[in-house]
């Protein structure tokens, strides 16, 4: 796919707020690392753009919009589709899963972190859940020895555009995930 397709297929989504689910820098001018950081945007925070450029390693960048609820307008970050900043649009199924009950945490271990049939340790391995992973948490079980276990209820599938709602299901370590948004108010998920 060329640069200008990328470009084409992601240039409407400057209307839409995207909720980060990874760290990252804000740049002060478009051309990103060659420009100087002039902030952070962590895991959880909120950005909404209305410009997008290449900078000089080709990668797509971001204007903050001047609505956008985390960092500075005027900014510059790394757009989800290219490069090492990624995000999700903040989308009526997410929005849903999170008002559900649903909290989000994604796999931190290199080699990911086993998935059990039952919260117990000794409980039969489902499967290798893939470092990266977004799961869907509905419940928190504490075991006698002090470990705590959270019930799978489903995969983010495509970080880019939907939630895929019970593709597995069974309990991971708390310890293997990390909390992978803050609570958003549902102002924050309207385009």
């Amino acid at each position: 796919m060329t640069n200008q397709m990328v470009r084409e297929a992601f240039t409407k989504a400057w209307d839409h707020k995207w909720m980060c689910c990874e760290d990252g820098g804000l740049f002060e001018g478009p051309s990103g690392q060659h420009s100087e950081r002039v902030g952070e945007l962590h895991v959880g925070d909120i950005i909404k753009a209305n410009a997008e450029t290449f900078n000089p390693d080709n990668k797509i960048i971001w204007r903050l919009h001047k609505d956008t609820p985390s960092g500075q307008a005027g900014n510059w970050m790394y757009a989800p589709v290219r490069g090492p900043k990624t995000a999700v649009p903040l989308t009526e199924a997410l929005l849903k899963r999170v008002e559900g009950g649903v909290k989000w945490y994604k796999v931190n271990g290199k080699k990911g972190t086993i998935l059990r049939k039952e919260a117990a340790m000794a409980s039969d391995k489902v499967q290798i859940v893939e470092s990266g992973s977004v799961l869907a948490v509905a419940e928190a079980h504490g075991l006698e020895d002090g470990k705590v276990r959270y019930r799978v209820g489903g995969v983010l599938a495509d970080r880019e555009t939907k939630v895929e709602d019970e593709r597995i299901e069974g309990w991971v370590t708390a310890t293997q995930v990390d909390r992978w948004y803050k609570e958003l108010p549902r102002s924050a998920f309207v385009k």
